[in-house]
């Protein structure tokens, strides 16, 4: 597995409460000119400011694979 998720901890745009997103792809954060952590939330919300970032272990991830792997969702 090559690409690493994040569980963000940001402001939600819709409820405007702190809220920690789980499994964020690492394509989907960024820096901006002032050095500020972004992710995009989805095309309306492409900016929203990061509180926390935090690397999901990829045991974990991959511990999530196989667990549905194995369920046959």
């Amino acid at each position: 597995m090559n690409t690493k998720f994040y569980d963000i901890k940001a402001i939600s745009p819709i409820t405007k409460r702190e809220t920690t997103f789980r499994e964020v792809p690492g394509c989907h954060l960024r820096q901006n000119d002032s050095g500020e952590l972004l992710f995009r939330y989805n095309h309306h919300f492409d900016s929203v400011e990061v509180i926390t970032a935090t690397l999901v272990p990829e045991a974990q991830m991959e511990a999530m694979k196989n667990y549905c792997d194995k369920s046959n969702f």
